[in-house]
């Protein structure tokens, strides 16, 4: 270690102080103490510029030390600035990224929308065109039957004219059984010549089978014409005490039992007849409905009988069935099923009359038999 120091001291000595020379021959005393003081001045002065360039080497390592701490104090606050720099930049690039995804999915939501709505509003504009032409075809003038309108028009006339109908055959057979039972054994020949003088008018049967409305007069001579075939000569009522006998009491059951099958027969002749009375507006008549009498109302008799033959005698009636779309057909053939059924019902209770006279004229034979078969026994 001290020869590494020594040696940069040896490179700044003079080349003579490089080592020691001994004297010359020629060389006295004092040569060789001025030597030797010239080499300690050399020395010391070496050793002070040794120390001045050591402390200057040390500054230097001190400067380079601070330098390099500087430097790294520098770089580290590089390093973060830039890092800064850097992350700021992704900061900013990764908001602009955010903004832009944002901004996508603003125009994607505002596309859906508006492709909501256009589909929506497409959606409901169908459907209302949908709409528009079913009601058109439902309730457009060709999906409209005339026969709905005259049915409409005819309904409340017909129910009322059908109750009015039952409630006038009614009447009429209270009036005819009142004529059954007001004869005392005084009156025949009364009755009988009250029916000789009544007017011949009253005795046209005919009337009972057509079907045209008739008129007051006409109903109350067919009223009285039944009156008179269903029981001809009326039986008279006996006074209580000639009731008291056994032969007027079974005078009295027989009687009873005659006007019971006049009243019977009678009651059915009164509902055909009360068919045809007058009960009915006829508003109904339209263009392909007709008439076949010329009183002021019309009978349930007529009023049907001008549907059913208004329509197959009325061009009007097929040229508004050939323009009629599937609706208006469909509407057509409910109203016609409507009418059929009322003519189906009615003809039930004909049928129903019918079996009901049968009946009753079965238990009459069996009657007859009867009292044949009492005869032969005695």
């Amino acid at each position: 270690m001290k020869k590494s120091l020594i040696f940069p001291f040896l490179l700044v000595l003079p080349a003579f102080s490089y080592a020691w020379v001994p004297c010359m021959p020629f060389c006295d005393s004092g040569c060789g103490g001025a030597a030797l003081q010239a080499m300690g001045t050399s020395i010391a002065s070496a050793m002070q510029s040794q120390a001045s360039a050591n402390q200057q080497l040390l500054q230097s390592i001190n400067d380079t030390t601070q330098s390099s701490v500087n430097l790294g104090i520098d770089l580290a606050d590089t390093w973060t600035t830039s890092t800064m720099d850097i992350l700021s930049a992704l900061d900013a690039r990764t908001s602009k990224i955010e903004l832009a995804q944002t901004m996508q999915i603003k125009g994607k939501e505002y596309a859906t929308d508006g492709f909501n709505n256009v589909f929506t509003q497409a959606l409901r504009e169908k459907f209302l065109a949908e709409k528009v032409n079913e009601n058109n075809r439902i309730f457009s003038v060709l999906s409209m039957s005339e026969t709905g309108e005259i049915g409409a028009n005819a309904a409340s006339s017909i129910k009322e004219s059908y109750f009015k109908s039952h409630q006038h055959a009614e009447a009429v057979a209270s009036n005819q059984e009142q004529f059954g039972e007001e004869l005392t054994p005084g009156d025949s020949s009364f009755a009988v010549n009250a029916r000789l003088t009544s007017s011949e008018d009253v005795y046209k049967g005919y009337l009972i089978a057509c079907e045209k409305t008739l008129s007051n007069d006409e109903l109350n001579q067919m009223q009285t014409l039944v009156t008179y075939i269903s029981n001809p000569k009326p039986l008279p009522i006996l006074d209580h005490t000639q009731n008291l006998s056994s032969k007027g009491q079974e005078y009295e059951l027989k009687r009873r039992l005659y006007n019971a099958k006049s009243q019977m027969i009678s009651t059915i002749v009164n509902e055909i007849v009360s068919h045809r009375a007058q009960f009915s507006s006829p508003d109904i008549v339209q263009s392909y409905v007709s008439r076949s009498s010329t009183e002021p109302e019309l009978s349930i008799s007529e009023t049907f009988n001008s549907l059913i033959t208004g329509r197959v005698s009325s061009d009007g009636w097929y040229l508004n069935i050939k323009i009629l779309n599937e609706v208006g057909l469909q509407r057509e053939m409910t109203y016609l099923k409507a009418e059929e059924n009322a003519l189906l019902y009615m003809l039930s209770q004909r049928r129903e009359w019918r079996n009901q006279l049968l009946a009753s004229i079965a238990v009459e034979e069996l009657r007859q038999q009867i009292d044949k078969l009492k005869e032969n026994s005695m």
